[in-house]
């Protein structure tokens, strides 16, 4: 059984410097084909601008690939500290134009990216009446773009990469999406991010399938190449992923356009 992979703009050929160049090169030069991309931060072009974009790919003959995933713009830029605004606020400042670009680009799942709590010395694995208000904030946010047929997502972060996050627990984040009442909230289980906070990822990764939405990889310690020398043998994980995961699986990591991807084709052929 093959495996399909999405090309992650916002992460990878970083030589080239701008979403619109990275989005012609796996158009037009890439040598390693990509039917499907997302991206972390598509709100850096306008919509008119992606228009003239996907307009000058299709008219030079490039069959332009889907849109897998988008995040919404994070709440802690929006609202920084530790607000948590009332739904309306959240509404009106980020889930408006998360949904049009989102329908815009026909993509439908949206990885929610919520708030920063002082939280360091809670269990990470347990809810407090603080990361009670954003949860409560994120089920009002699943049910109104669930109206519109989107998946919403949430991913645990690792201290590295985000401190205070909200979330740093996929069990929690398991739960969370467990005692959702709305279908369309699901799990992004990206392996850097579980390696880092859980390990044991044979059993982890089988775990937590079955409430996932969309799976994204990269190597461990730097968000390199998943076939650099690291902590995970993605060798193992992939074969792993193949049984258990049947959507796109998100290349969100560092690289350019002279890293070797020779890899991907073994997978996609």
């Amino acid at each position: 059984m093959y495996i399909k992979f999405a090309c992650n703009i916002s992460t990878m050929f970083t030589d080239l410097p701008t979403l619109k160049e990275r989005y012609e090169y796996i158009c037009f030069r890439s040598p390693i084909h990509f039917d499907a991309v997302e991206c972390q931060d598509p709100y850096i072009l306008s919509i008119d601008e992606w228009r003239e974009i996907f307009d000058s790919c299709s008219k030079r003959g490039a069959k332009l690939p889907t849109w897998e995933l988008i995040n919404s713009p994070a709440l802690f830029n929006v609202f920084p500290g530790e607000q948590v605004p009332t739904f309306d606020e959240y509404k009106r400042t980020v889930l408006e134009k998360t949904l049009e670009y989102a329908k815009f680009l026909g993509c439908s799942k949206v990885h929610l990216i919520l708030g920063d709590l002082s939280c360091k010395q809670n269990n990470p694995d347990e809810l407090n009446p603080n990361s009670e208000k954003i949860v409560n904030l994120l089920y009002d946010s699943v049910h109104y773009l669930g109206e519109e047929k989107i998946t919403c997502l949430i991913e645990p972060l690792s201290l590295k990469e985000r401190e205070n996050y909200y979330l740093r627990s996929y069990k929690l984040g398991y739960q969370i999406v467990q005692n959702c009442k709305h279908d369309n909230l699901r799990l992004l289980t990206d392996i850097y991010h579980l390696q880092r906070l859980e390990g044991n990822l044979s059993e982890t990764i089988r775990k937590y399938m079955p409430l996932t939405g969309h799976v994204q990889v990269s190597q461990v310690p730097w968000r390199d190449n998943p076939f650099n020398t690291g902590e995970i043998d993605y060798r193992y994980i992939l074969k792993i992923l193949r049984d258990v995961y049947f959507g796109y699986i998100g290349l969100e990591f560092k690289c350019s356009t002279l890293t070797d991807l020779s890899w991907i084709s073994s997978y996609t052929r």
